[in-house]
């Protein structure tokens, strides 16, 4: 059973970007629990890159890329499908990264 705290926030899994760290170090597992406990809608994917060094437009690696790439492959590998895979990439941070309408009219 998830932690009762899932129902009421949006959750980053946040992974090194090295690949076997993220299956070793349980990053998927976590996915896969979030997933077949019902939160898919409630999680979004990210890195632990905040240097300009993990950047490619700033001449470095892995770049963001690795999330889409060999992460999103790994997925699909453990079955997590492409309507899930989605979700998490896409419209869920869209919603967790929107911001509000000003409130009282004009920015």
């Amino acid at each position: 059973m998830s932690p009762p705290v899932l129902a009421d926030v949006d959750v980053c899994v946040v992974g090194s970007g090295a690949p076997r760290k993220v299956v070793g170090g349980g990053t998927l597992r976590l996915l896969e629990r979030a997933i077949e406990d019902g939160y898919a809608d409630r999680v979004v994917v990210g890195m632990d890159a905040a240097r300009q060094g993990y950047y490619h437009a700033y001449g470095g690696s892995p770049g963001l890329v690795r999330l889409l790439g060999p992460l999103s492959a790994m997925m699909e590998e453990r079955g997590i499908d492409d309507v899930t895979r989605h979700a998490l990439f896409v419209e869920n941070p869209s919603r967790v990264f929107a911001f509000a309408a000003p409130r009282g009219g004009d920015p």
